[in-house]
């Protein structure tokens, strides 16, 4: 079990060295380019959780989990705003 977990743990090692690796080089070929890669990851991100707020699993996670705070009341607002639309 021991020899699992090390083996993720050196592969996910790996995997952000390269990360880091493929980044610094993006970084020194050019500058404009390393910033569009990162807006685009951004963007992408953005759209992404956007969806994910509208789906039925964060309604759900904020029930079950009794978090109290913006995205709740964010996520009743769009709620009842969706009852209203039809």
């Amino acid at each position: 079990m021991k020899r699992k977990q090390l083996g993720k743990k050196v592969m996910l090692g790996k995997g952000l060295f390269f990360l880091v690796i493929w980044l610094i080089s993006i970084y020194s070929t050019s500058t404009f380019k390393f910033i569009l890669f990162v807006g685009v990851v951004s963007i992408v991100w953005l759209i992404m959780m956007f969806f994910w707020l509208n789906t039925h699993f964060s309604r759900m996670v904020c029930e079950k989990m009794n978090i109290d705070g913006k995205w709740c009341l964010f996520l009743e607002h769009r709620k009842s705003s969706q009852r209203f639309d039809k």
